[in-house]
């Protein structure tokens, strides 16, 4: 469960870095948008793995 929370919060951190660099005009609107995809790539089947294994 708390590797389940641990992906969940660095996914979280991640997306708030990537949101900030986009508002901060450091990269643009598809550099924002690939880097997301990239996130959900890695985070989502970690987090749907462990969440299959303990029943979240």
């Amino acid at each position: 469960m708390t590797q389940i929370k641990k992906s969940e919060m660095d996914y979280r951190l991640s997306k708030m870095m990537v949101d900030y660099l986009h508002s901060s005009g450091v990269i643009g609107k598809r550099e924002h948008k690939a880097a997301i995809n990239r996130l959900l790539k890695v985070y989502e089947p970690i987090i749907g793995t462990l969440e299959a294994e303990h029943g979240k």
